[in-house]
């Protein structure tokens, strides 16, 4: 059994955007659905390019919008040297591995998750290291309703305009350039099954959902993911909300451990999914 570290959750901040893709990227063999949709990267790595550069844009949104709350959760360590190589449950084929040696290359061979800054803990001092990240908002029906009250500052008009600006170009490359590094037939499915999953699970109720949680494959089973999910059921009470989520083939078993219960299978790609719903007691 690895090793369980010490966890900060907090905040995500702009600068860790780099270290925040990187996670992204190297996570995509870790789930079927994912690795099907990103196919492309499996017979071209340098399409990897495409993907750093919509997610750290996604990230950034998710960071500038008052109604969501990216999540950081970050380890001291106090070398790269006491960073495990790998693990085998969580890089399948070494695809992981493969993409995290292309990223570092485009960081000159600096780990991007590794932070520079320093802390102190008594009377040595060690380096943070970003292991996971999760990605909650609170989730309205399409029908316009208005949002729950997060208690959080509203966007400034600073913020706003960062995030038109970012919306501008994100459409504006789409427009002009195919994505490389998504399968052109398998995409398309995946955006229809997602609006019959809307329709399905979430047209009713306002909920706090879970969009994405990712663990760098290297400290897999080492409680970073229930942090995580932890901290965003918290939240849920906070706010009176259920929390909600569809779960991976391996993170099932975290969310029935932590009350969720299983309300539909999303069926898409010729995959199929459990829905998961966690109430507040």
């Amino acid at each position: 059994m690895p090793q369980a570290l010490n966890i900060n959750i907090r905040k995500a901040e702009k600068a860790d955007l780099e270290a925040l893709s990187t996670l992204v990227l190297t996570s995509f063999s870790q789930f079927s659905l994912f690795a099907y949709l990103y196919s492309p990267l499996q017979r071209d790595i340098n399409v990897a390019s495409e993907t750093l550069w919509y997610w750290r844009r996604r990230l950034r949104l998710g960071m500038l919008d008052p109604a969501s709350h990216v999540i950081v959760a970050e380890a001291t360590i106090d070398s790269e040297e006491d960073i495990p190589t790998a693990d085998e449950d969580g890089d399948e084929g070494g695809q992981s591995r493969r993409l995290l040696d292309w990223a570092m290359q485009k960081t000159r061979e600096r780990d991007p998750q590794f932070q520079l800054q320093t802390v102190d803990i008594g009377d040595r001092q060690t380096k943070t290291y970003i292991v996971g990240f999760a990605i909650w908002n609170v989730r309205d029906p399409p029908d316009g309703s208005p949002k729950a009250a997060t208690g959080r500052p509203p966007q400034s008009w600073l913020e706003w305009l960062e995030a038109k600006y970012i919306q501008t170009e994100w459409k504006f490359w789409k427009t002009i350039s195919p994505r490389k590094d998504q399968d052109p037939e398998a995409f398309p499915l995946y955006l229809e099954s997602e609006e019959k999953l809307e329709a399905m699970c979430y047209s009713t109720e306002t909920v706090y959902y879970l969009d994405n949680v990712t663990v760098d494959f290297r400290f897999q089973r080492r409680g970073i993911g229930k942090e995580l999910i932890g901290h965003g059921l918290a939240e849920a009470t906070r706010l009176g909300l259920k929390a909600m989520t569809e779960a991976g083939e391996k993170g099932e078993g975290l969310y029935y451990k932590l009350g969720f219960e299983k309300v539909a299978d999303w069926e898409v790609c010729d995959m199929k999914f459990p829905v998961m719903r966690w109430t507040p007691e």
